[in-house]
């Protein structure tokens, strides 16, 4: 039996054509829109607010969320090249965590089990909007040419 295979992200490797990087480009600028709404129009930021109460520490919190998710999705964006793949995984983890943040929220459910998977599959479902304007961008740049 063999030792472990580590799993190694490397960011830089991950598109290896300019396209690629365009397309990234494309996916990171729908996955920061997608934050600062979420941010917005949620009560996200009042949560936030309660464990950073510092808007210097606030805005830390904020980036580094984002990095985190940047770049598991450039991780992720180049492995999956089918549109109906997309939907598939922005649906299922949409409704996994809304899920989650409707029992804990219903105190039917774990509240620190709810809390943690909760956003974690949001954010997972916006890395898949984010693949998706992904993948719209590398099969517009396909059909101009």
């Amino acid at each position: 039996m063999g030792g472990y295979d580590e799993m190694r992200i490397d960011v830089g490797r991950t598109s290896g054509k300019r396209n690629d990087r365009k397309a990234d480009a494309v996916a990171i600028a729908v996955l920061a829109g997608q934050w600062i709404a979420l941010v917005q129009l949620t009560d996200l930021q009042h949560w936030i607010i309660i464990v950073a109460p510092s808007r210097i520490f606030r805005v830390l919190v904020y980036a580094f969320i984002f990095i985190a998710m940047a770049i598991w999705g450039l991780a992720i964006w180049p492995k999956i090249q089918r549109t109906k793949a997309w939907v598939s995984w922005t649906v299922g983890f949409g409704a996994l965590g809304w899920l989650f943040l409707y029992l804990s929220v219903a105190r039917n459910y774990g509240r620190g089990f709810s809390f943690i998977y909760g956003p974690l599959f949001i954010g997972q479902a916006m890395i898949g909007v984010a693949g998706l304007a992904r993948l719209m961008s590398v099969d517009f740049v396909r059909r101009m040419k």
